[in-house]
């Protein structure tokens, strides 16, 4: 907030010499409820519409050009608070603020308190004084005590804030990302507590001589067991997931994009149905920027995923001639290849008597239907889905 000096409040910080300022006390605090504009030429000599004058609050220079005030109401009074003004012993306007907009409302069952960082851009915030104050809240600094906000856990972790303060809990959470949770081990403690070197070492389980360890075999630990393994360390039967070994890498293994069959109703983690549903490119970003729309899309925000519900699979013919003109994704509906077959027909033997002429007449002969409703090898249904 910008509180507008007066000129008279100007003159009243010239010092007698007229050589520089001098210190200044504020005394009373007015409020107002009336909606003004402070005169942009300093001339406000009194609070327009001047409700009340208070002597409960407090102020501080915070910084060179920063002043931090506080006022309080406990009375019963009920007001709009739009506009204060800071007065001098002598009853000097020193300095203004208005507004045509409700800046708090004060009720008869509340205390009105209005924490304000006035910042003066030609006036050395120190020269601003305050009496009778009984009441002071600033904002914590490494020079100023106050009010300071605790941090989070998270911005404890990132060590960057330098507003708020860190307290236990944040400090063990820091603690516990930097050193890992639980830290220090007992060992570590141990050794911590030791006050020499001669025990540091035992703890560590060094000799009191230093050993070269070189020639053939050098990296056995016979010094210790049997020359193969230290007793304390024995090798035990264990196993490793994927994600444990750094040079295998699981999109290696299954790509996005990659098609597969499964023996279950639900695709398992990491996989889609490929049953031509539109998802959302962000979420699937991988599988998108392998499959793009070649399946199609709904909009610029998603693509469509393939269906292969109740299909054959068919691989794509990539230039080799036997199914021609095909592009990647394309659907091909059932087909026979074209065929003929031959119909015998026969006529019973026998002696009758026919007339001599013409005959027109063309006759055809067909086949009786028979099989399914669909052209289909011995199949197996299984649920198929993309890798994501």
């Amino acid at each position: 907030m910008r509180l507008k000096f007066t000129t008279r409040g100007r003159a009243a910080l010239v010092n007698a010499a007229h050589t520089g300022t001098k210190a200044v006390t504020v005394t009373q605090i007015g409020v107002t409820d009336q909606a003004f504009v402070p005169d942009p030429n300093g001339g406000d000599v009194l609070l327009p519409g001047e409700r009340k004058r208070l002597n409960t609050f407090g102020g501080k220079a915070v910084a060179d050009d920063v002043v931090h005030l506080t006022v309080r109401d406990e009375t019963t009074d009920s007001y709009m608070l739009r506009g204060i003004g800071l007065y001098l012993a002598d009853g000097t306007l020193l300095a203004v603020y208005g507004s045509d907009k409700i800046i708090l409302e004060k009720s008869a069952q509340a205390m009105m308190m209005l924490a304000i960082d006035w910042m003066m851009a030609d006036v050395d915030a120190r020269q601003i004084q305050f009496g009778n104050a009984d009441f002071l809240n600033p904002p914590a600094t490494t020079e100023t005590q106050g009010v300071v906000e605790l941090t989070t856990d998270e911005e404890a972790i990132t060590g960057q804030d330098r507003q708020r303060a860190v307290h236990s809990a944040a400090l063990h959470a820091t603690l516990n990302a930097r050193f890992g949770a639980g830290a220090p081990t007992p060992l570590t403690k141990t050794i911590l507590a030791r006050d020499n070197a001669n025990d540091v070492r035992k703890d560590l389980g060094l000799k009191g001589a230093s050993l070269k360890d070189e020639g053939a075999g050098n990296g056995l630990d016979a010094d210790t067991v049997d020359g193969k393994h230290a007793v304390d360390f024995a090798p035990k039967q264990h196993k490793h997931t994927i994600a444990d070994v750094s040079d295998l890498q699981s999109d290696q293994l299954l790509p996005a994009g990659m098609v597969a069959h499964f023996a279950m109703a639900s695709p398992p983690g990491g996989w889609l149905r490929c049953d031509g549903s539109d998802v959302s490119r962000t979420t699937y970003a991988a599988l998108f920027a392998a499959i793009g729309t070649t399946f199609g899309s709904a909009s610029g925000l998603t693509f469509r995923l393939p269906d292969l519900r109740g299909e054959f699979i068919r691989s794509w013919d990539t230039g080799r001639g036997v199914d021609w003109a095909r592009e990647l994704g394309s659907s091909q509906a059932d087909d026979l290849r074209a065929h003929s077959h031959a119909v015998r027909a026969y006529r019973p033997g026998g002696i009758r008597n026919v007339a001599i002429g013409s005959d027109d007449a063309v006759g055809s002969v067909y086949t009786e239907p028979a099989g399914g409703g669909e052209t289909r090898p011995r199949n197996v249904a299984l649920l198929a889905c993309i890798k994501y």
